[in-house]
């Protein structure tokens, strides 16, 4: 008898203990954690924390993000028409999408905004999934010399720019 009640006691127990740890792995009902992504999320294939440096950083960036965090230069290359230059490193611990100009000040708010790149594979399907999300457009789909892109902003001071490499102009992979 006193075998049968100890062993109901222990799976009493063993049964709240389960039900406790459902209930507090369920998310919470205000973190939308529980939707699935929207389908600006679906368009993402790699995510770049954007920075803009003045011109004498370019090179001590380079060095300490390729030689301590085992990053490598995934593009580097001119855009004359603002006065910058853009480098984009990749590493294990995150990838960096660097503007580099003395200039900055010269730049559309938008442009100075900017906190991420996501590079992704069609920048017209990402800009009207990010606007029909209800995210404020803030570059409409552009060309330059190496990308289509666009921008939207998240929260004002937030902007996150979209881009996808024009055929040819697709970044080294070495």
């Amino acid at each position: 008898m006193k075998i049968a009640r100890i062993a109901a006691i222990i799976v009493a127990l063993c049964a709240s203990s389960v039900a406790a740890f459902a209930q507090t792995n369920q998310p919470a009902s205000n973190t939308g954690i529980s939707k699935p992504p929207s389908s600006v999320a679906s368009h993402i294939k790699s995510t770049y924390v954007r920075v803009i440096l003045p011109n004498s950083q370019a090179q001590p960036l380079i060095d300490r993000y390729t030689h301590d965090l085992n990053g490598r230069v995934h593009y580097d290359f001119e855009m004359r028409d603002i006065k910058a230059r853009m480098i984009g490193i990749t590493s294990p611990h995150g990838n960096i999408s660097a503007q580099i100009t003395d200039n900055a000040a010269s730049f559309d708010q938008w442009r100075r905004d900017t906190r991420l790149l996501y590079e992704v594979d069609d920048v017209p399907a990402t800009l009207k999934a990010a606007e029909e999300a209800g995210f404020k457009i803030v570059q409409p789909l552009n060309r330059t010399v190496s990308v289509w892109q666009g921008r939207y902003e998240v929260v004002p001071g937030f902007v996150v720019e979209v881009v996808t490499w024009l055929p040819g102009k697709e970044p080294r992979n070495d």
